[in-house]
């Protein structure tokens, strides 16, 4: 019997590379990108109606940012996985997503295969920083 795959929702203001994260991650046989979007405030939306193991959530987004949607989501008491996948790498903003409830953090500077490790790792319930 296949196990059920890890389902992701990308949400990237970049269409380039949520198009390329998103074919890297298909490539793996135990995860699926059910969901791309392209702001914050569609990750709101989709969230609330949606069942994901996993959001892999860029910090710059239009309309509602990363951190907002981080905030969000805490308020609602909604529990899925948060992965930061950004450029800043600023302690600091660590610090603050750890506060805001996010499940891990990797940098786009970092090779895709640390983005797969940490998908996994946060959406088995661990944490990635």
């Amino acid at each position: 019997m296949m196990k059920k795959k890890i389902s992701v929702m990308l949400a990237d203001d970049n269409k380039y590379v949520l198009d390329s994260i998103s074919s890297f991650i298909q490539e793996e046989e135990d995860l699926e990108v059910v969901s791309k979007v392209e702001s914050g405030k569609k990750v709101i939306e989709i969230i609330e109606k949606g069942d994901f193991d996993i959001v892999i959530l860029d910090l710059s987004m239009p309309e509602i940012n990363g951190f907002e949607v981080l905030k969000h989501l805490k308020v609602k008491n909604i529990k899925t996985p948060v992965l930061i996948f950004t450029n800043f790498n600023e302690q600091n903003q660590i610090i603050t997503i750890k506060r805001l409830g996010a499940s891990g953090y990797v940098c786009k500077a970092e090779s895709p295969n640390k983005l797969i490790s940490a998908i996994r790792t946060v959406a088995s319930g661990g944490v990635y920083f």
